[in-house]
């Protein structure tokens, strides 16, 4: 008889399995709602980062663009899928390494902001790379931003016009 007992406590009811369905719909929900709210808040962010004049990106530890604005885009003449997850070194010098006087691995060193004159996409490029942090407090990445522009002598920009 004891085994008999045992074998239905373990078998669930009718009415927990109906409070156990309720939970996972309200779970569901609550996820969908989320979901949808940090889609838009993405959005938002967006819309901006678009609106800013000035070229700018955020990249990731390792130096991959993880996300760029219209004027980034414009700059490089790449659409934003072309941009994002590819390399500043590659998208900004057109090269395959970074270059010897990467301002990025001088964020990384010294942790704090950085400013420079570089080449890119067929100007002559006022750069500022600001540190991001993770909750480590290690550089996490960097806020790349383009402050002034200059046409280089005989090159031909491959920024387009709005």
């Amino acid at each position: 008889m004891k085994s008999a007992a045992k074998s239905v406590q373990r078998d669930p009811s009718v009415d927990s399995l109906k409070r156990e369905v309720t939970r996972l719909k309200a779970s569901l929900l609550l996820h969908d709602r989320m979901g949808r709210l940090q889609l838009g808040t993405a959005r938002q962010w967006q819309a901006i980062f678009d609106a800013l004049s000035f070229p700018m990106a955020v990249v990731d530890a390792d130096g991959n663009i993880v996300q760029a604005n219209r004027a980034m885009n414009e700059l490089t003449g790449k659409p934003c899928l072309d941009v994002v997850g590819n390399v500043c070194w590659r998208t900004f010098h057109g090269t395959e390494n970074r270059i010897d006087d990467c301002l990025f691995k001088a964020v990384k060193r010294g942790r704090k902001s950085v400013s420079g004159e570089r080449e890119g996409c067929g100007y002559r490029l006022q750069v500022n790379l600001d540190p991001l942090f993770d909750e480590r407090g290690r550089v996490a990445g960097a806020v790349h931003t383009i402050t002034a522009m200059t046409l280089i002598a005989g090159g031909r920009p491959v920024r387009r016009k709005r």
